[in-house]
């Protein structure tokens, strides 16, 4: 995968306006600060990105990444004996290995996802990143709490790269990818915003894929757990984006349908 990380900094006329919208009103505002809007569009305090800072951010940045590496194994049907090898008399099925190669390119020339990155003016106040926009926090942990539908408390610490890299690779929140009936709710609902006011709605239901009820809250503890939930784990349905590809390279020789994934190395079969 080719990502351009584009560094997002405030410009000389911004930082100007601000500064003295806020002498008008009485108060300060950073020196240097910038304003960006996050996922839910509410403003934040950026500045410009030193030079370590990025270097840090990148470095943690494929860090998380290459969590996607090495974390599958795909797993051919009965009837599918293309990969086969015969040695002495005996044949053997091998698996397919899932490799995650990450590129982080200086420009967007042919890169799959262009992402602006802002430095938080102040890291405390939060800001709601998205596949599309990251924050200089976004390399740490981010502290997720959320109770099941059994009323358990989860306290997950999650790699938000990780989380978003997978939105990336095509997965959806893990309320989609498992059918949540919540989660349906609260995309159906959403549709009709303009009528049925998401303030109306308890709070794990607003935002359409974005609600809490599509990150598994109220689910189960592996769809709470699960890295495209609030969590870090991985699971065999993670493992869509390459099932997807492998689909492409086997058009015609395979149905893609009868192959299955699995978390971990899974060994050659003797047949």
């Amino acid at each position: 995968m080719k990502m351009f990380l584009n560094q997002v900094n405030p410009n000389a006329l911004t930082v100007f306006i601000i500064e003295n919208v806020a002498k008008l009103f009485g108060g300060n505002a950073p020196a240097g600060a910038g304003v960006y809007p996050d996922y839910d569009k509410k403003p934040k305090f950026i500045k410009a990105w030193a030079a370590g800072d990025w270097r840090k951010f990148v470095d943690g940045f494929t860090q998380q990444s290459m969590m996607w590496h090495n974390k599958f194994w795909l797993i051919p049907p009965a009837d599918f004996s293309l990969f086969d090898l015969r040695e002495g008399g005996v044949t053997w099925r091998p698996n397919v290995f899932c490799s995650f190669k990450l590129i982080v390119q200086n420009n967007n020339a042919g890169a799959h996802r262009t992402i602006e990155v802002v430095n938080l003016q102040n890291p405390a106040a939060g800001f709601r990143s998205d596949s599309g926009h990251y924050d200089s926090e976004d390399t740490n942990l981010t502290p997720h709490e959320a109770r099941d539908v059994t009323g358990q408390i989860h306290r997950n610490k999650q790699p938000t790269i990780a989380h978003e890299v997978g939105h990336a690779l095509g997965l959806p929140h893990i309320g989609e990818t498992r059918g949540l009936q919540a989660c349906s709710d609260a995309k159906l609902v959403y549709q009709y915003k303009d009528f049925i006011k998401q303030d109306w709605l308890a709070a794990i239901y607003r935002g359409g894929n974005g609600a809490a009820v599509c990150y598994g809250h109220g689910g189960s503890a592996g769809d709470i757990n699960n890295i495209m939930g609030q969590g870090a784990a991985f699971a065999n349905d993670n493992a869509s984006p390459w099932l997807n590809r492998l689909g492409v390279h086997l058009t015609g020789k395979t149905d893609i349908k009868k192959w299955t994934a699995r978390v971990g190395h899974v060994p050659v079969r003797r047949l």
